[in-house]
């Protein structure tokens, strides 16, 4: 405890040194990112003893002035009070306590009280059993989507590492953190194998913190997105988050989940991405008590993910133009595997085309694109009640439950309105999608049945999807 007179220069020495060490740790972040090292951790253990002095000193200048408050009032010195000394002083011997309340130093005895107090408290802390909070909860289910650092931090703390494998769809640029290590392979052995290919391995030294970057090649167009719920599903992994987003390839997806392997819980973070006959899969793991501090990396990682050469074309199949004229002039994409056949049930009045997908003579996927004049059908409603009348004459589904939300697709089909139902067409599950919109004069609606196996091996329902997504978001005026 310091002498009277001196404990404000102290405690403004401790202010000093306070802001001094507050300055470093923001110059640090602004430079290096959130990541923990040993500067880092110096830097927050200086600000936490900081504190800490601050604190004790308060409460010592506190307990002296209380002390001399009590002297006046009692006209004694060296009267220690009874309940002081059972709940404060009982570490001290009597006489010790009387001889350093005689030399108006009891406040010093304090420092070791409180020294004591805050171990057991401490100590308390974290041996007993307690529940997370539930803001605890929410930072390891929650997906993160972009990095926390800014580009200037990113750029200071990572390094930008390429990989060129030789062949321009396997080759690939990402950034990782200065310290982490690059593991096998080194180049990828059988790049042509059915399935997951694993393309590279990172991680961070005590190998805590995992990323892995995999290709597959695809047969048939589809999204990655819808790839990777199938994957997870038939691989033991449970979805926690989701973000879909869509690009030129369709559907990609950032994708928090969690696998028990080897007795341990891990969490991993997976972004997709496509381009051309190539599906791509970025993955971060680590344990779920290790996640939090590996978040960060993750998400660089996934995000500067870019190859080195884009193929030509983001399809795996060739996409055909269809032209419409009869009712208004325009055009839409259709992947080439798919059969056309023009639907002269929907009458002069309106243009209906019909799209099939077939393994053999069996179909496992229909498209209907249907134009017709806004006078046609009163309403939304009117055209879905139409159009899932069909449905059931066609294949004896009774589709119930689909309502229809708007959705902006960013294209010439306006006012735009989606929905899904799941049926069952003798036994078997399928699934029907609808969108209907307006262009110009005229009602534009896009339907697909798409048959469901279960398990989806073949991964009919992501190729039918895919289809039926081009159909709807290339659909523009020809004119």
């Amino acid at each position: 405890m310091p002498r009277r007179g001196r404990t404000g220069r102290i405690a403004l020495g401790l202010v000093a040194i306070l802001a001094v060490l507050l300055a470093a740790t923001y110059g640090w972040v602004q430079r290096h990112g959130q990541a923990e090292t040993p500067v880092s951790l110096g830097l927050v253990a200086g600000l936490a003893l900081c504190v800490y002095g601050l604190f004790v000193l308060a409460v010592l200048a506190g307990f002296r002035s209380i002390i001399r408050v009590n002297e006046r009032q009692t006209a004694t010195q060296g009267d220690v009070p009874l309940t002081w000394r059972l709940s404060l002083l009982w570490l001290y011997r009597r006489r010790d306590v009387s001889r350093m309340a005689g030399e108006g130093r009891l406040a010093e005895l304090m420092t070791f009280s409180i020294v004591v107090i805050t171990i057991v408290g401490l100590s308390l802390a974290v041996i007993l059993p307690h529940t997370p909070a539930q803001a605890e909860e929410s930072a390891v289910t929650d997906l993160l989507l972009k990095p926390r650092s800014t580009q200037a931090q990113i750029e200071q703390s990572t390094n930008l590492q390429v990989e060129d494998n030789g062949d321009p769809a396997l080759s690939f640029r990402l950034r990782l953190p200065k310290d982490w290590l690059k593991f096998e392979p080194y180049k990828p052995e059988t790049p042509e194998a059915e399935g997951l290919v694993l393309l590279s391995r990172y991680g961070s030294r005590d190998q805590r913190a995992m990323i892995e970057v995999f290709a597959q090649t695809l047969r048939r167009e589809l999204s990655s997105a819808d790839w990777l719920t199938v994957w997870l599903r038939q691989n033991g992994y449970t979805m926690l988050k989701q973000h879909t987003y869509y690009s030129a390839a369709g559907w990609n997806a950032d994708v928090l989940a969690g696998r028990r392997a080897d007795g341990k819980d891990f969490l991993y973070r997976m972004s997709t991405y496509k381009n051309g006959n190539r599906l791509y899969l970025v993955t971060g793991y680590a344990e779920t008590a290790a996640y939090a501090n590996a978040e960060e990396p993750f998400v660089v990682a996934a995000k500067s993910f870019q190859l080195l050469q884009a193929a030509d074309s983001p399809s795996v199949e060739p996409v055909r133009t269809v032209q419409i004229s009869k009712i208004l002039p325009a055009s839409f994409g259709v992947p080439e595997g798919w059969a056309e056949s023009r639907d002269e049930s929907a009458g002069p009045s309106q243009e209906s085309l019909n799209f099939k997908n077939k393994v053999d003579d069996h179909t496992i996927g229909q498209l209907n694109v249907l134009v017709a004049p806004q006078s046609a059908y009163v309403s939304y409603g009117d055209l879905a009640d139409t159009l899932l009348g069909a449905v059931k004459r066609a294949t004896g589904a009774d589709v119930t439950g689909m309502a229809l939300a708007p959705v902006d697709l960013r294209t010439d089909l306006k006012e735009a309105r989606e929905g899904e139902a799941e049926a069952e067409v003798n036994g078997s599950p399928i699934k029907v999608r609808l969108t209907i919109g307006k262009a110009g004069d005229a009602w534009v609606s896009f339907i697909l049945i798409s048959a469901r196996p279960n398990p989806d091996l073949m991964l009919v329902d992501a190729i039918n999807r895919r289809a039926y997504d081009i159909a709807v978001r290339t659909f523009g005026p020809a004119w």
